[in-house]
């Protein structure tokens, strides 16, 4: 987030320390909480329209351009092109807050954050890495583990190529 925004939230609230605050003092369950209640109270104030013209304009919820079904028939054909000691699984379009920016180089920013601390989906590869991880250690083994998935993602950042979408 630009530290414009934030200074200016600190000079609104009047609250010097406000980010050490929520940070340090708050649990992530509390925050929650907060949060929660906020969102609960200003999505009180909103009408359908201005819902209809958030979805009009915000990039994250717009329609796919790709074809469901070309799609769905070419996820089937890779699947069908897997040695049979693959497990086909389906992942949660969640998954804990902190996934992709704790296991991997990307940057909170880039991953769509929700108040239940969890994130948006945004590299299948993290997931399956702790699916994995969970069965390894449940079997208290190194024995290998073969998952496969396919999965919509959603990435925050902007892409300046009109061939690359948000999700």
């Amino acid at each position: 987030m630009k530290q414009k925004i934030i200074d200016g939230i600190i000079k609104k609230t009047g609250i010097p320390d406000l980010i050490d605050v929520l940070v340090d003092r708050l649990s992530f369950s509390e925050l929650q909480s907060l949060l929660l209640k906020i969102f609960e109270l200003k999505t009180k104030k909103k009408s359908s329209n201005d819902i209809l013209s958030e979805y009009q304009s915000n990039r994250f919820v717009k329609p796919s351009d790709i074809n469901p079904v070309i799609l769905r028939n070419l996820e089937l054909k890779i699947f069908s092109l897997l040695p049979s000691d693959f497990e086909l699984i389906e992942l949660s379009p969640l998954t804990p807050i902190g996934t992709a920016s704790v296991l991997t180089t990307t940057h909170q920013n880039n991953v769509i954050s929700t108040i239940r601390n969890t994130e948006v989906a945004a590299d299948t590869t993290n997931i399956l890495a702790l699916e994995c991880a969970k069965r390894r250690k449940e079997w208290l083994t190194s024995k290998t583990v073969k998952l496969c998935s396919s999965q919509r993602l959603t990435r925050g950042q902007p892409f300046e190529d009109k061939n690359f979408s948000a999700h």
